[in-house]
């Protein structure tokens, strides 16, 4: 196993110890997946697990069935908490302290173990538990300034210090393992969006700069109603998403949404994902993927699949830069 699969499996990038959340919360606008859900037969939808809001997404867009996978235990031990405080009604506890979760009697024993160990991580919030957020979070209030004025000795300083936690919450190992480019790639997007005005709280809490309570309108008391009413219809399932496929041929899916995992493949890993998830749709599915580092030229589309013009969307730096339909055979 190769360090790359090594950090992600063990929910760590950084150090050695047992798996951590990475990301609190999944930094995408799932009004993407929501809206090429609508174009399918709608039945079943698998996609990356990681925060959990692209699942929590579709479940309030009326999926049927929703499968999130991730290779992380730690990142379905966050949505099960998740799903906790939706259940609870305590939305609160999503960006503020959460600590209280672990009074809860409903909570599942592994979870409430898990949290146990990692008490002062709820603190800030269960959005912002995980390393990538814990990292960044210090930065917000003096970016969402410098946003304002994206020029000058103090908007350098704040990029200086962004490029610095960006930087370090990769360890060194993990670094080499990823695509030459990665960080530089990202920093573009990051400094583009934060350049470009209007900077919706979407686009903030994307880059784990910090959000208020109608930061994220997933988490709004009508949306996360809908999402409280179909919490049984969501599985999830460690493992990576290749694999996950791979082990089940004979499964269908009306959407498959990849998140950006490619940006960790070199390309013929990427084109193996694709093909593979090419071949689990039903007649009419959609498969989506995104990117930090690549353009959508750069995608090599499977052969049965028609690609579909991408829906706008709010979060500009992990975008989506593919989406093509599972044409009759």
């Amino acid at each position: 196993m190769d360090a790359n699969d090594t950090a992600w499996d063990r929910g760590r990038l950084r150090g050695n110890g047992g798996s951590e959340v990475i990301f609190g919360f999944q930094h995408e606008d799932a009004s993407v997946e929501v809206a090429l859900l609508a174009k399918t037969m709608g039945r079943r939808a698998l996609c990356v697990a990681s925060g959990g809001e692209t699942a929590f997404s579709l479940l309030a867009a009326g999926a049927p069935e929703v499968v999130a996978v991730d290779v992380n235990p730690a990142q379905l031990q966050l949505i099960e908490s998740k799903k906790e405080a939706i259940r609870l009604g305590r939305l609160d506890w999503m960006d503020g302290n959460a600590q209280q979760l672990l009074r809860s009697a409903s909570l599942p024993d592994s979870t409430a173990a898990f949290w146990q160990r990692r008490a002062r991580v709820l603190r800030h919030g269960l959005c912002f538990s995980g390393i990538v957020e814990r990292r960044t979070r210090f930065l917000g209030p003096l970016l969402r300034w410098f946003a304002k004025r994206p020029d000058g000795l103090r908007w350098r300083i704040g990029w200086l210090l962004l490029r610095f936690a960006v930087a370090t919450s990769y360890s060194r190992r993990l670094r080499r393992t990823l695509p030459a480019g990665w960080t530089a790639r990202l920093m573009t997007r990051i400094a583009r969006s934060l350049r470009q005005p209007p900077h919706p709280p979407l686009v903030l809490a994307e880059l784990g700069l910090g959000f208020g309570s109608d930061g994220l309108p997933l988490y709004h008391p009508d949306r996360a109603a809908s999402v409280m009413e179909n919490l049984g219809r969501l599985r999830l399932v460690r493992t990576d998403l290749f694999g996950f496929l791979k082990d089940r041929p004979d499964e269908r899916w009306s959407l498959i949404a990849l998140s950006n995992i490619a940006d960790t493949m070199d390309a013929t890993e990427r084109d193996d994902l694709l093909d593979i998830a090419a071949s689990r749709l039903e007649p009419g599915g959609i498969v989506v993927a995104r990117s930090i580092l690549h353009p959508s030229e750069s995608i090599r589309r499977p052969n049965d699949l028609e690609p579909l013009p991408l829906p706008p969307e709010s979060g500009p730096v992990c975008a989506a830069i593919f989406a093509g339909r599972k044409m009759p055979s």
